[in-house]
């Protein structure tokens, strides 16, 4: 064995020693490692549109007034979206919450056979359902509840990542100092791939929930489901958990179709196909690299792990974190290691 394989060997070992080391720290300081995981994914987010930003208009414009601009424009438009979806979901959400007792009702007159068969199951998946709702919220909660704590955590967060764009390099040679000086070079182009890789991301799954909840949106409203907005908006949300979150996404309008009639609940079917159809092999390929392509079982395992670790909010982040780890070892064994 030379040289160089030697310490291509020892560049796998440090790798996978260091996932391995960052599963457990996570485990053990979970809550501190989901703050810097928000912060991170913002920071890249930011850094990531200043550059398209200074790209489009001139790259000798001041990095850090584009990036203050951006980081406004980001937020200001985030209250704009906010602003206008939060009174009509709202008003969806409080109408169906009335609604769904005559919903259930009409289910139980249009299926009564079929619901007395799968009564027993359906109530055994509901008290499961409500027994993991601790689980799924216990974290989500403490970490954006309401009132002071929660105003100081997501102040915690904004300045963090504020702070991490205004000057990458500097945490980068940080970073990079925990490193042999002959591993350093190897480690920023580690750190390089993994940010493209979390950009690719980004750009693919924003694409996706873009399309998925216009076009759900628009779809149910054209076949007569009420509470299409509502339906669309969690759609697009649930695009962040894949595989699992379209399935759940899909449920509501679902129920609402066969509440109706058989006739609209497929409809429903149809149109849930069309849209998943055409992401899946027209926006999809064009936007998602194979650098994020992430594999459907190691996904789920990821949604799952990260659900148990820190909640609901871990749920929507097991993607990210999934692709990380993904970039990392194909670098270290022999893509571009």
């Amino acid at each position: 064995m030379d040289k160089s394989e030697i310490v291509l060997l020892a560049r796998r070992v440090l790798v996978t020693a260091a996932i391995l080391s960052a599963v457990v720290l996570g485990v053990a300081l979970h809550r501190l490692l989901l703050f810097v995981l928000v912060a991170v994914l913002l920071a890249v987010f930011w850094n990531a549109v200043t550059e398209w930003v200074r790209g489009f208009l001139s790259p000798v414009i001041p990095r850090t007034p584009v990036l203050l601009a951006v980081v406004g424009g980001s937020i200001g438009l985030l209250a704009v979206v906010v602003y206008l979806l939060s009174a009509p979901v709202k008003a969806q959400l409080g109408a169906l919450a009335e609604q769904w007792p005559g919903i259930m009702a009409d289910l139980e007159a249009n299926f009564s056979p079929l619901l007395g068969r799968l009564r027993p199951y359906l109530n055994g998946a509901g008290g499961a359902v409500a027994d993991s709702l601790p689980w799924l919220t216990r974290d989500a909660l403490s970490y954006l509840g309401l009132g002071f704590l929660g105003f100081v955590l997501t102040t915690a967060v904004f300045f963090f990542a504020l702070f991490l764009a205004l000057t990458p390099e500097r945490y980068v040679k940080g970073a990079l100092w925990l490193l042999p000086p002959a591993w350093r070079s190897w480690g920023r182009t580690w750190l390089a791939r993994t940010e493209r890789t979390l950009v690719l991301w980004m750009k693919a799954t924003g694409v996706s929930m873009l399309f998925i909840a216009g076009m759900v949106t628009l779809l149910l409203s054209l076949i007569g489901i009420e509470y299409a907005l509502l339906f669309g908006v969690a759609a697009g949300l649930f695009e962040l958990i894949p595989f699992i979150g379209p399935l759940l996404a899909f449920l509501g309008p679902l129920l609402i179709g066969l509440s109706m009639s058989t006739t609209t609940a497929l409809w429903v079917v149809v149109a849930w196909g069309f849209v998943q159809s055409v992401e899946g092999n027209l926006i999809v390929p064009a936007v998602l690299s194979r650098e994020v392509s992430l594999p459907p079982a190691l996904t789920i395992l990821a949604i799952v792990g990260m659900g148990n670790l820190f909640g609901l909010l871990g749920t929507f982040l097991a993607a990210p974190v999934l692709a990380i780890m993904l970039a990392t070892v194909r670098f270290a064994y022999g893509r571009g290691g």
